[in-house]
């Protein structure tokens, strides 16, 4: 008869308790940089050794 009583928001509170548990274990998200992040780091880095070949020469 316990089965029929349970409350589906008990079960939803103990996974939020268990996801926020796991997130300060690991120290937050390990989320991979944004591909417009990346694009333009590598775009800078080329121009940065565009000007270093240039002052070179």
């Amino acid at each position: 008869m316990s089965e029929l009583d349970q409350d589906p928001s008990a079960n939803t509170g103990r996974f939020r308790a268990f996801a926020e548990q796991v997130e300060r274990e690991s120290g937050g998200t390990s989320r991979p940089a944004p591909r417009g992040l990346l694009i333009g780091a590598g775009v800078a880095l080329v121009v940065i050794i565009i000007v270093i070949l240039a002052v070179a020469l």
